[in-house]
């Protein structure tokens, strides 16, 4: 520069020497002042290309640690997305479970009603029964549709309702049966034999026998049911046990995934967060970055104009110039043309020095053209980094828009895992709000088996106390039956004396019956001859009283004689008819057998009242007779044969006394 300043100051001098160059000089005070404009511009384009220059490289630096960090917050996205996938994995076991724990309430709620059914009716109705998660097979075993299926339990405490139903009517029955027995053992001293006692006896025994049987088989039904009652109770404490331990490990799993999926969701949540502040900031350095790229566009367009503008100014200036020199070589042919001479003009400056000034003119130039080259190396430069930051903007918003997009897909997948997840854990809480209802209706079944068993234990007991109550009332029977044979034996021993006691009067009786039969025919004859004798008496006794009684004194006792006679003879033939109307049922009721010891008493009693009215009856005979005989002791009467008469009053007499003897 201070080549340029002393160069103009001798330019100043030669031309201010000369009046001639004063255009000259304003041409060169113009080129100058444009030289010192361009030399301004050129320093401002230096500045600005070197500002530009780091400006860029800042930019780059900033492009590179902005590369650095998406890549980073790629591999953090990636590591995001294992986590995404993991949540997704949790959500689908979750819903997994959510569908798996509606499908086992479904199947319970069908079980409970199925269950209630087969209460209700007593009959498995497998065909409206629909489950899911488990064929029934699996539950119940291998079914049939003709059979009809149970539980084992109800069945077990049906039967023994029912065996406890049939004891207390055998209770009943037998209570009833005591009753019978003590009022037929009142009744035994006087209405009971041998055989029935004997057969009562038989009977009591095989009672006796087949209900210590039956007792001795309820009580091993009683203690198999039991054994069974107590495999039920160990089986459902197995079966609770069991329960409680699925359910502690499905309540840990649960819990387990329950902070897997809190952590996830939290994981989930920051990584959200995070993304989407690295979003802001990216999207608020893409527009920093865009108005950075749109301010260097316009200080390229501004310094393009610039740019141009200088180069018009040149090219103004090379006109310029060059029409000076145009005119300088006019004047100097016109000069030449009209022979003035050229003075020259006394240079100020020395040669070398002009020299000096040239060749730093001339060096000016070249580095005016190496500046132009510069700068036009700095435009290529400054187009090709323009072209780079527009490759990188689209490659930076085409990965920018992948990167959206992934992480747009990620967070939907995200989203998806999350929502599977809860469905997962609903139905792991359903599943365990399934189980602890199945567990409460385990626990209420059991409490109702307990319940039932105690009240059958209870029903136990009571039949026990009854049984015993029953025994004792047995033993008492039985020491009552005791009793009984004793006075049975006595009574046997009472039976063979009346035996032999039978057996004598049944001889005694066939005697008697042998003496009836005869007597029966003597009365015949002696009634026969009565008759005889009657009519005889009725037809003779007024000859015989006229014939015998002449005198007339005696008329009237005659005649009250004769009617004396007459109403004893009728009253005697009424009295033997009613007394033959007596005799038949007697001599028929002898005629029959007995073989019971009542009855032969009755017999004897009968035996013995007949003899008596048989013995009335001769001794009436006889009376009568010996009317006859005083009142006709001289009347010619027909023979009546009176020995058998008094044969038979002997018989008689000596059966009563065989009696007496008795």
């Amino acid at each position: 520069m201070l080549v340029v300043s002393n160069a103009y100051q001798e330019l100043k001098t030669i031309i201010l020497t000369s009046a001639l160059y004063t255009k000259v000089f304003q041409k060169l005070s113009i080129y100058e002042s444009y030289v010192k404009d361009l030399s301004i511009q050129t320093r401002l384009l230096l500045q600005s290309l070197e500002d530009l220059e780091k400006e860029a490289n800042q930019r780059v630096t900033l492009l590179e640690n902005k590369l650095k960090k998406a890549n980073a917050s790629l591999q953090h996205y990636h590591s995001l997305s294992d986590l995404n996938n993991t949540t997704g994995n949790i959500d689908t076991e979750k819903w997994k479970l959510v569908h798996e724990t509606l499908d086992l309430k479904q199947d319970l709620d069908c079980l409970t009603s199925f269950i209630n059914i087969a209460k209700r009716t007593g009959k498995w109705d497998t065909k409206r029964l629909q489950l899911k998660t488990l064929p029934l097979d699996r539950i119940i075993g291998i079914t049939n549709d003709n059979i009809q299926i149970s539980n084992p339990l109800h069945k077990e405490i049906q039967y023994r309702d029912e065996r406890i139903q049939v004891l207390q009517a055998e209770i009943e029955q037998l209570r009833k049966m005591q009753n019978d027995l003590l009022k037929q053992t009142l009744n035994l001293n006087s209405l009971t034999s041998e055989n029935e006692l004997k057969g009562q006896n038989i009977i009591l025994t095989k009672k006796v026998d087949d209900f210590r049987s039956k007792f001795a088989e309820e009580c091993q039904k009683n203690e198999s049911f039991k054994m069974d009652i107590r495999v039920k109770t160990n089986q459902l404490k197995d079966l609770q046990q069991e329960l409680n331990f699925k359910k502690q490990h499905y309540e840990g799993h649960i819990n387990d995934l329950s902070t897997k999926l809190k952590t996830i969701s939290d994981r989930h949540r920051e990584s959200t967060t995070i993304l989407n502040n690295e979003l802001k900031v990216k999207k608020e350095q893409v527009e920093q970055l865009t108005q950075q790229v749109e301010q260097v566009i316009n200080e390229k367009i501004s310094f393009e104009n610039e740019r141009n503008d200088l180069e018009r100014q040149c090219r103004v200036k090379d006109t310029i110039t060059a029409d000076l020199e145009a005119q300088i070589r006019n004047l100097d042919r016109q000069l030449t043309a009209n022979n003035h001479p050229i003075i020259p003009i006394e240079s100020t400056v020395s040669k070398i020095e002009y020299e000096k000034l040239d060749q730093e003119l001339n060096s000016t130039r070249k580095r005016l053209d190496v500046i132009m080259t510069e700068i036009n190396v700095k435009d290529a430069l400054n187009n090709k980094l323009e072209q780079d930051l527009r490759l990188l903007k689209k490659f930076h918003d085409e990965q920018f828009e992948q990167h959206v997009q992934t992480s747009s897909s990620d967070a939907e997948q995200l989203r998806t895992e999350i929502r599977t997840l809860k469905r997962l854990c609903e139905e792991k809480a359903d599943e365990l709000q399934k189980f602890e209802e199945i567990n409460q209706e385990l626990k209420t079944h059991i409490s109702l088996l307990e319940r039932s068993i105690e009240e059958h234990k209870r029903l136990i007991r009571k039949r026990e106390k009854e049984l015993e109550q029953i025994k004792n009332e047995f033993e008492h029977n039985i020491l009552n039956v005791s009793s009984l044979s004793n006075k049975c034996t006595k009574q046997d021993a009472e039976m063979s004396v009346l035996r032999i006691e039978n057996a004598s009067l049944n001889e005694e009786l066939r005697l008697m019956r042998e003496n009836v039969n005869r007597c029966h025919e003597q009365q015949r004859r002696l009634r026969k001859d009565c008759d005889q004798a009657l009519s005889f008496i009725q037809d003779e006794i007024s000859d015989i009283c006229l014939s015998t009684l002449n005198d007339e004194t005696n008329n009237n006792n005659n005649g009250r004689l004769q009617t004396y006679v007459m109403q004893y003879v009728t009253d005697d033939r009424e009295n033997l008819k009613t007394e033959n109307i007596l005799w038949f049922p007697l001599i028929r009721d002898i005629a029959y057998g007995y073989k019971d010891f009542q009855e032969n008493k009755k017999k004897y009693k009968l035996m013995k009242t007949y003899s008596k009215q048989q013995q009335l009856l001769v001794n009436h005979l006889e009376a009568r007779v010996q009317f006859y005989e005083s009142i006709l002791e001289k009347t010619c009467l027909p023979a009546i044969e009176y020995a058998t008469t008094t044969e038979t009053s002997n018989v008689f007499n000596s059966s009563y006394h065989c009696k007496d003897q008795l």
